[in-house]
């Protein structure tokens, strides 16, 4: 183990312990441990976490940013661990850059995110970039000026389970895949995770394959409580072999200038390649919504909507909708999707079956 400390980190002063901090980092070898003993530290730039599986151990302990465009802790080595801090920011202004995320997983291998309480963020609580094999597990995300987790640039083999995020900035939950890295996010499981009150979409894969989205809750989340989409305005890839399984979706769509309603599916028409070749079109596939459970979604014109006509092969199972919105509202061709056992306010749903040969 390597003490902060012992590095010159003085708790509960008020000082700057950044340099010793990040000496305390430097020095740890391999598979080493920082710890942070109890009490509040103070950081004044971006800290850096290079030597493969080095953890860092802050169960009691807070560490302050002090400014909010080098506010980052990045995790650069393989097998390197953040876990058990507190982590506050006060920051007032939206930034993007990765130095203004709370916490960065920077193109790693099995690196985990775990017990951390994140209180403010320039960008996102979390940042996953292009990191294979990671976990994000048990950590608390608070008042971020983004997303609350966001996994980016390829990540892929992720898991992000029992979170609880409140009142984040952004998306709670984000999967994203720009056609300008090139790189398709894939194999992540989004599960068991509390979000209430974000400012956009609880759960969205904005461009991702292989994608399971399961027993979340959502509450009163700003935009749609789920979201399925490539965007030309951020210029996405697709949603692709989605699964959306046994999420709660409670009051959400509160922005009434959104008109999502709560599970929301947006295709467009078009491809595009990732760096090593592979093509996909922009249209989303393969995806299943499945014994979700929805409540008085605020705004949209329904509580599961496909819009537009580029989303194919979509079952729609078991899901049951009460309050005063429609139960669904749907534009894709009639043999692109399947509407089987839907409940809306206790009566059945008349059944439409598109496609039998895709219903899992």
């Amino acid at each position: 183990m390597v003490s902060v400390i012992d590095h010159g980190a003085v708790p509960n002063d008020d000082g700057d312990d950044q340099s010793a901090i990040q000496r305390a980092i430097d020095a740890a070898p391999e598979g080493a441990t920082v710890v942070f003993p109890a009490g509040t530290y103070r950081h004044s730039d971006v800290l850096n976490v290079r030597t493969k599986g080095v953890t860092l151990w802050g169960y009691g302990a807070t560490v302050e940013a002090t400014d909010p465009m080098r506010n980052a802790i990045i995790l650069r080595g393989d097998k390197t661990t953040i876990a058990g801090f507190t982590l506050v920011d006060a920051a007032t202004v939206r930034r993007s850059a990765e130095e203004q995320m709370a916490v960065s997983v920077h193109y790693t291998n099995e690196s985990v995110v775990r017990d951390n309480t994140i209180r403010g963020a320039s960008s996102a609580g979390i940042f996953v970039w292009g990191a294979s094999n990671y976990a994000v597990l048990n950590n608390t995300v608070e008042n971020t000026m983004s997303d609350g987790i966001h996994s980016v640039g390829g990540a892929n083999n992720g898991l992000i389970e029992a979170n609880t995020l409140r009142g984040v900035g952004d998306d709670c939950v984000a999967v994203v895949s720009y056609i300008s890295e090139r790189a398709m996010s894939h194999n992540i499981t989004i599960r068991n995770n509390s979000c209430e009150r974000g400012k956009a979409r609880g759960v969205s894969v904005v461009g991702g394959t292989d994608v399971v989205i399961e027993a979340n809750t959502i509450v009163a989340s700003g935009a749609a409580g789920i979201y399925l989409a490539s965007e030309p305005s951020y210029d996405t890839y697709a949603a692709k072999r989605v699964k959306v399984i046994a999420n709660r979706l409670v009051g959400v769509n509160t922005n009434a200038a959104i008109r999502h309603g709560a599970i929301f599916i947006w295709g467009r028409a078009g491809s595009a390649s990732t760096s090593d070749g592979t093509m996909y079109t922009l249209q989303n596939e393969d995806l299943l919504i499945k014994a979700n459970t929805i409540t008085d979604t605020a705004a949209g014109a329904a509580d599961i909507v496909a819009q537009g006509s580029y989303s194919y092969r979509v079952n729609v199972i078991a899901n049951v909708t009460s309050g005063l919105r429609l139960d669904h509202y749907i534009e894709l061709q009639s043999d692109q999707y399947n509407l089987v056992g839907e409940l809306s306010n206790t009566i059945a749903v008349a059944d439409h079956v598109g496609n039998p040969a895709s219903l899992p």
